[in-house]
């Protein structure tokens, strides 16, 4: 068990002013499966959309018993720690306080990574809770229903199942390369990424299901790998191009139908 507390330089100002903003933190896991014993990150994202941060706090919550956290980094846009800082293992928490002076920061960016460690069989989501912070001057500026979308991802640690996720989110990993041009490197990015290689975004009810994004999509995994879906890695592919906005500009279709 770790349990760690320090506290540093006091809180620059007062207690932010009850104010909401358009700011979100999102949150991106390096892989949602993996074995006991088995280390993974999870990086906390902060998107000013518009807003511009000088400050943050964040409440990271998990299951004590599933998991463990060893560290934290802190990224470059709010390099400096205060009022302190807690990995609580115990109760299943990570807590941190960073703020920057100078420029405040516009554009999204990773603000933290936390590595955590597969501890026993299960499966636990890792939320980013509803009393973190995204501050500038003093006056709150996050939007916590954004934040309350974005910021919760789950992980299952177990034996005998990590080989078969990893190399589903390999396969993944090299589709997203081909459609997108790039590796990921947002919380978005790997939610789509997610979708290659688990299916998440494809709808179970066929009801909820866009015959027009699914054609347009075969017509984009046509020109990339001139054929159609085959094997279930191309259709997992296929429904991430059809089901998120990473790979293909959806606005013209959906314009054309009234979406």
């Amino acid at each position: 068990m770790i349990a760690v507390c320090v506290l540093l330089a006091p809180v620059l100002g007062s207690i932010p002013a009850n104010a909401s903003g358009l700011a979100t933190f999102g949150l991106a896991l390096s892989s949602s499966s993996v074995a006991t014993g088995e280390d993974f990150t999870a990086k906390v994202w902060v998107n000013p959309n518009g807003e511009a941060i000088d400050t943050i706090r964040v409440h990271l919550s998990f299951d004590p018993a599933v998991v463990e956290a060893t560290w934290f980094d802190i990224g470059t846009a709010f390099p400096s720690l205060s009022p302190a800082y807690t990995i609580d293992n115990d109760a299943g928490s990570v807590d941190v306080g960073a703020f920057k002076y100078g420029d405040r920061v516009t554009d999204s960016t990773v603000a933290m990574t936390v590595t955590f460690k597969g501890k026993a069989a299960g499966s636990t989501a890792i939320t980013i809770e509803d009393d973190s912070r995204l501050i500038d001057d003093g006056v709150e500026m996050i939007d916590a229903a954004g934040t309350t979308e974005a910021g919760v991802k789950t992980v299952t640690v177990g034996e005998g199942i990590t080989t078969t996720d990893k190399s589903l989110e390999e396969t993944a990993l090299i589709y997203f390369g081909a459609f997108a041009g790039r590796m990921p490197s947002s919380s978005v990015d790997w939610e789509a990424l997610h979708c290659m290689a688990y299916d998440t975004c494809y709808p179970a009810d066929i009801a909820d299901r866009d015959v027009a994004h699914e054609a347009q999509s075969l017509v984009v995994f046509g020109a990339k790998y001139a054929h159609i879906p085959s094997t279930p890695a191309d259709w997992r592919a296929l429904h991430a191009i059809a089901y998120t906005d990473i790979f293909y500009d959806w606005s013209a279709i959906d314009a054309a139908n009234g979406s």
